[in-house]
């Protein structure tokens, strides 16, 4: 497993790392839940990371959650499984408040008495996959999402019947997160941590600002590198040019309110900063493979 230093400060960005260490009984290594706890929508200042594997369930709002080099978008009813060691911060959409509960686990010590011969198969996804989407929808994993849920209310009933259908919950959960990552065929890989941290300040500013016209100049001084470097560092972080990050990050929010509100299409398409609703159909469909009507129809059905 890898290792980082407990804080790593960078001037350069604002931006720092910090360790948040979990101290779990070791007798019954689960914690937290008893809370709701509301992620602000303040500029990102610092990422953390944990020892133990967290999760938790949106139970209402709606905004981005930053998981190594991924910006995921969530809503209330998904779920977010957290690996050991990713950097993540929660954030909720400016002027609506999201609202989650949150669990940190150590699988491996509370279900120590797997049979050894699967015991490694089982956990072979602890540390994480940089291609995995941390966030869970209700909609395409709806059975993870009860396994956490029932996680979460297991907890905050303490009692000591409880703590047998915890394992046995926990059990399944592991079982489903591998198959996941068999099915993905994809191998555990760590992601560029310090390439994030650089640009940092320019997803933040895309966080808070997608709906307006961004300026790729100003997105690289804010991260104080030129345009061609900042175009490559960007580009080799998230996989795409900003310009492509910025219409890949409007539609997704565009598919959270088109899924959870019911406000027209053409009001979202001016609420996700696109001025005709023909240059967001295009992109929508460009993008997701269907129209705003035929996702806002499925996900209705």
């Amino acid at each position: 497993m890898q290792k980082r230093p407990p804080l790593i400060k960078n001037p350069g960005s604002g931006v720092n790392l910090i360790y948040d260490p979990s101290d779990l009984d070791p007798e019954f290594p689960v914690s937290g839940g008893n809370k709701e706890t509301t992620p602000d929508s303040d500029p990102l200042t610092f990422l953390h990371y944990h020892d133990q594997l967290e999760i938790g369930y949106c139970c209402k709002g709606s905004g981005i959650f930053i998981v190594d080099d991924k910006m995921l978008p969530f809503s209330e009813g998904d779920a977010s499984v957290i690996f050991h060691n990713e950097l993540h911060i929660a954030k909720s959409n400016p002027g609506e408040p999201s609202y989650w509960y949150f669990i940190v686990i150590n699988p491996v010590k509370l279900l120590n008495n797997i049979e050894p011969d699967n015991f490694s198969q089982l956990f072979k996804c602890i540390d994480g996959n940089r291609h995995f989407c941390n966030i869970i929808n209700s909609k395409n994993s709806p059975d993870i999402i009860i396994i956490i849920r029932e996680i979460i209310k297991e907890v905050r009933e303490e009692s000591i019947l409880n703590k047998y259908a915890i394992k046995g919950l926990v059990l399944c959960l592991m079982v489903k997160l591998t198959r996941m990552f068999d099915e993905s065929g994809l191998t555990v890989c760590s992601a560029k941590h310090n390439d994030i941290i650089r640009i940092s300040p320019a997803l933040d500013y895309i966080y808070r600002n997608y709906t307006q016209k961004i300026d790729v100049k100003k997105l690289a001084d804010m991260c104080k590198m030129s345009i061609t470097n900042f175009r490559r560092m960007f580009g080799k972080t998230m996989g795409m040019s900003p310009y492509e990050y910025v219409i890949n990050f409007r539609i997704h929010m565009a598919s959270i309110l088109l899924k959870n509100t019911g406000m027209s299409i053409l009001d979202i398409s001016m609420q996700t900063g696109y001025d005709t609703l023909s240059c967001f159909n295009r992109y929508f469909k460009k993008i997701t493979g269907m129209r705003p009507k035929e996702l806002r129809r499925q996900s209705s059905g």
